[in-house]
This record gives C-alpha cells, structure tokens and sequence, in this order.
C-alpha cells in the first residue's frame, strides 16, 4: 500500500486455483485406496496401494512443492527474489516494475498498469488463476486507498468484531487506561504455588492472544509488548494474565 501512495502503482490480487495441484512430488509416495473403489473396480488386491503422480492436498509438503512450482515459473519470466523475503518477488523491464507477494495461493501484485497486465497474463498461460482488479483484501486485512492515491488504510475490522463479540462482558467493566499494558509488566512462568485460570477460561485466553497477535503482525504493532508477554502462559495463565488481557483488548 505504501507504493502504492508513493509512486502511484495500481494493485491486484491473483488466486491460483487448485494451486497444490502444481505441485510436483519428489519423492515416491503411495495412498491406500479409496473406500468405494474396490467395490466399483473389483481387479484391486486387498494389499494394492496407489502411487501418486502429483501433489494433492493433505499431503505435509503440498504447500512447499507449490511454493517451489510457483517460484521457479516466476523466475523463469524473469522475476528476482528478495534477498531478504523469498515470498517476494519483482521484476523491471520496459513495461515498469512489477512486484508480486506470494501467500500460498493468494498473491498481491503491485506495480504499473502495463507491468501488473504483463505479468497477470504471462501466469494465466501457465496457472488457472482469478483476478481481483483491486486490491480491497489481503490476508485477512481491508485495505482502503483514496482514488488520488494521497492516503490510505489498512485494519483488521473483523477481528475486533471477534473480540468484541468474546469479551466484551469481561472488559465493559475494566477501567479505561491510557497505555494497552501495564507499566513493566513481564510474565514469570512456574510460579510456586500459583492458581491458574479454568480449563475454560484458558481456552478463551489462548483465541484472545491468537487474535491479538494477528493484529501484532498486520495492523496493530503498538500491542506488540503486552501480547508477546501474555503469549508466554498459553498454557498456564493466572488471574493476573487474564486481566492484563481484558487490558490490552
């Protein structure tokens, strides 16, 4: 997005359909047969296995074979990895830059019209893809830009709506305070004698710091301190933790 009101750059979202289908297997990796197939095609021993030809979902490393498959058609049209962020690639040539950020199969391309068309249809060659003329969600976050391209914003609306949802009867009672954590705090696990939280009430602590951290990582990184401490007792939280949490929510 920061390119975006910097230089102007158009973005899009590009969804690869079946995408761990691409994937080629290294490895030979064999399947039991499936429920109904005996039944159906009767020349199967009962000791007869399957050999995988390709990648399929559930297998552990469909994701890696697709990242592989993907990435190696990105550089063959020219793309440059960054050195600091294989997930990301981008490439310049005559048409401008083009940048593309790979998550699985949901890719954000950012750059020039001409640039992002270019490579928009040099993928659809060799993927199944969907294109999402505008870039208005990625990841789980909304992005909004203004049409001169002066501002922008970036937020994670749905998740407040979670916590909102979870505890607010918890934290409609809590004094409002100027700061998300408490001066100092720091978690110290293995208290002697401590008393934790309810298996119940651990369960709840564990989705209010899961989603507190996706805020961390996208939208909110003024949390970051309280959450990293309160990620410490997702285990074993006390009394204390949970209040730190109804704190910084």
């Amino acid at each position: 997005m920061i390119l975006q009101l910097i230089f102007g750059f158009n973005a899009v979202l590009l969804d690869v359909e079946t995408a761990f289908l691409y994937g080629k297997l290294e490895e030979e990796i064999y399947m039991e047969i499936l429920s109904g197939y005996k039944e159906v095609y009767q020349e199967a021993e009962s000791d007869t296995v399957l050999k995988l030809q390709m990648a399929m979902y559930g297998l552990v490393q469909a994701a890696r074979q697709w990242f592989k498959c993907l990435s190696d058609v990105l550089i063959t049209l020219g793309f440059t990895p960054c050195e600091s962020d294989p997930c990301l690639m981008y490439r310049i040539n005559g048409k401008g830059l083009c940048i593309i950020l790979m998550y699985v199969d949901d890719n954000l391309i950012v750059g020039s019209n001409m640039a992002i068309e270019q490579a928009t249809e040099e993928i659809k060659k060799v993927f199944n893809v969907m294109i999402s003329p505008e870039a208005s969600e990625y990841l789980g976050c909304e992005i909004k830009v203004a049409k001169d391209h002066t501002c922008g914003w970036i937020g994670q609306p749905h998740l407040y709506k979670n916590l909102h949802h979870k505890f607010s009867d918890i934290v409609k009672t809590q004094r409002r305070t100027e700061t998300p954590n408490t001066p100092g705090f720091h978690v110290v696990r293995n208290i002697p004698n401590a008393v934790y939280i309810t298996n119940k009430e651990q369960k709840l602590y564990r989705s209010g710091v899961g989603m507190l951290l996706y805020l961390v990582k996208h939208s909110q990184p003024d949390l970051s301190n309280g959450t990293r401490e309160l990620s410490k007792v997702m285990d074993k939280a006390m009394e204390g933790h949970m209040k730190e949490l109804c704190r910084v929510i």
